[in-house]
């Protein structure tokens, strides 16, 4: 099952999540400050994985110059889609 969360605009990023089987946690990240943030950013990723009992999913993240909380925040809408919960 997939969702989707976010918006392709400055400050926000765009979440898709698709539900697997097998294969743990894989993220996929495109952001303007991945180098300097990506360990922190992939951290945010799990926890709230673990903290929704997520553990295998594919996750993409497009950031445009999102803060920590819209990534959490994203991600948890992202996760009840897939899961069918509005």
């Amino acid at each position: 099952m997939t969702g989707i969360a976010g918006f392709e605009k400055s400050e926000d990023c765009l979440i898709k999540v698709v539900l697997t089987d097998s294969g743990g946690i894989r993220i996929d990240m495109e952001s303007p400050v991945e180098k300097l943030f990506k360990s922190s950013i992939t951290a945010t990723i799990q926890s709230v994985c673990r903290q929704a009992d997520i553990k295998n999913a594919q996750i993409q993240l497009y950031d445009f110059g999102c803060l920590d909380y819209v990534i959490r925040a994203r991600l948890k809408t992202a996760i009840n889609r897939a899961r069918g919960i509005s």
